[in-house]
């Protein structure tokens, strides 16, 4: 945050510091995007790359229990407010930075629940939209 901002209290707006950190890492993401196939998890990559044809900008869902589940078999410990927590500092950090909500469907080529496939089928489905995906343009 600025200096003389009250403790835990954050501006409504990125300052100059973090708009050049920000844009510093869109050119890296850019740059990878263009040299090789990536996939890019959170913080608004679908505003970063929205409209670039052959993409797929999927949502990824799950039930509270099943990310709990998985935070344990991670060994990460987190329980339900860190989970929560760590949800709308998401939400925050893109609204800040992009102004946009991440939680609306129309930024979604589609929305994909997790805990209904598991991980390795959410990836095996995304795998074929983006196949088909391609083949339609």
């Amino acid at each position: 945050g600025k200096l003389g901002a009250g403790a835990g209290t954050v501006p409504d707006t990125p300052d100059a510091e973090e708009r050049a950190i920000r844009e510093a890492t869109e050119g890296i993401i850019w740059h990878l995007a263009f040299r090789e196939n990536i996939v890019l998890l959170g913080h608004g990559g679908q505003f970063l790359f929205a409209g670039c044809p052959g993409l797929l900008h999927v949502r990824l869902l799950a039930s509270l229990e099943y990310r709990l589940a998985t935070a344990r078999e991670q060994g990460t410990g987190r329980g339900v407010a860190a989970l929560q927590r760590r949800e709308r500092e998401r939400r925050r950090i893109v609204r800040r930075h992009l102004g946009a909500d991440i939680t609306r469907d129309e930024h979604y080529d589609c929305v994909l629940r997790v805990d209904a496939f598991g991980v390795e089928g959410s990836v095996a489905v995304g795998e074929m939209m983006h196949g088909r995906r391609r083949s339609s343009l």
